[in-house]
């Protein structure tokens, strides 16, 4: 097997004995591996999708055979989403490839909130946090519907869990005066205010509300 560096890996169960892992290395790659209900791996596939250098890869299930993986791209120094394929023998298709709306979406964690409705935390250039909402179908197109910054002060580390099909909490340190960090958990409300009517049909306008 050929050997990677790896810094931050995640894995995902796609359907019964099919999880997906992503690694870091050169080039960046996903593969499947099908585990039985023994423990005994074997290797499925493999699928070298990115050339540059990339940190912090986040894997989340969109549907049985769909997947989405989100990342930070370190020299054009973008936050990239992609959403593969991955078919009962657990070969890999790539879908699409977004560029997120914000530079520098480095330390992202990408959940699902509720059917197509998507929400990432990610660290902007200016190390602020950065709550995003998407729409991602199940057949992996990616529609970016609402970005908002909820921190504006140095922040790392960032991680959001969903709590209900529209109220996430996200968690983080904060840097306060003469670099001193605190710990912050905050909890929002992922509200759709509107409706817009579109050329190809509808999408629907989301806002971030924290919860009091």
């Amino acid at each position: 097997m050929k050997q990677i560096m790896v810094y931050r890996t995640d894995i995902v169960e796609v359907n019964s004995g099919i999880v997906a892992v992503t690694f870091r290395g050169d080039p960046y790659e996903l593969r499947t591996y099908n585990i039985n209900a023994t423990g005994v791996i074997s290797v499925l596939d493999s699928f070298d999708h990115e050339s540059d250098t990339v940190y912090d890869g986040t894997l989340v299930k969109v549907d049985n055979d769909t997947i989405a993986l989100s990342f930070y791209q370190s020299v054009t120094h973008i936050g990239i989403i992609k959403t593969f394929d991955i078919d009962s023998n657990g070969d890999i298709t790539l879908n699409q490839s977004f560029i997120n709306g914000e530079k520098y979406a480095h330390e992202a964690d990408l959940i699902n909130l509720d059917n197509e409705i998507f929400v990432m935390i990610s660290r902007t250039g200016d190390t602020w946090a950065l709550l995003s909402v998407f729409n991602i179908t199940n057949n992996g197109i990616i529609t970016e519907i609402h970005n908002e910054i909820i921190e504006t002060e140095t922040t790392n580390n960032p991680s959001i869990v969903p709590i209900s099909s529209d109220v996430v909490a996200v968690a983080y340190t904060h840097r306060v005066i003469d670099n001193d960090y605190i710990n912050v958990l905050k909890t929002f409300s992922i509200e759709k205010i509107e409706t817009l009517y579109i050329t190809n049909g509808t999408s629907n306008l989301y806002m971030c509300i924290p919860v009091e």
